[in-house]
């Protein structure tokens, strides 16, 4: 995982733990103003949205909102959650091939 997409991670478990929307003010309070550079604002618009209630934000946008995709997205972990994900489904496979393995072994004995 990139920075980009660790802090990404971060503010969309923040609007998560927030009920799906975040303001503005409260990222650039919780957060550095690295957390909302171009790169990181491209991995959020991929899990919601942002809108502006203002016509001259600073930043373009006031507030972001969560899809529905990125609020699954957050209850399976994030990005940390898909690597602990692909991590377990290697274990799985690689207990299969154990398995199949002693299993054919048996067949011989």
């Amino acid at each position: 995982m990139n920075s980009c997409e660790r802090k990404a991670e971060e503010l969309i478990l923040y609007a998560h733990k927030k009920g799906g929307t975040i303001e503005l003010e409260e990222v650039l309070k919780e957060f550095d103003k690295n957390y909302i550079s171009d790169d990181v604002m491209l991995v959020l618009d991929i899990y919601g949205k942002t809108g502006s209630a203002v016509l001259d934000s600073a930043y373009g946008w006031t507030w972001f909102q969560l899809s529905e995709k990125g609020m699954l997205f957050a209850r399976r972990g994030c990005f940390t959650g898909e690597a602990r994900r692909d991590q377990l489904v290697k274990i799985g496979a690689i207990a299969a091939i154990i398995a199949a393995i002693a299993g054919i072994i048996q067949l011989f004995l």
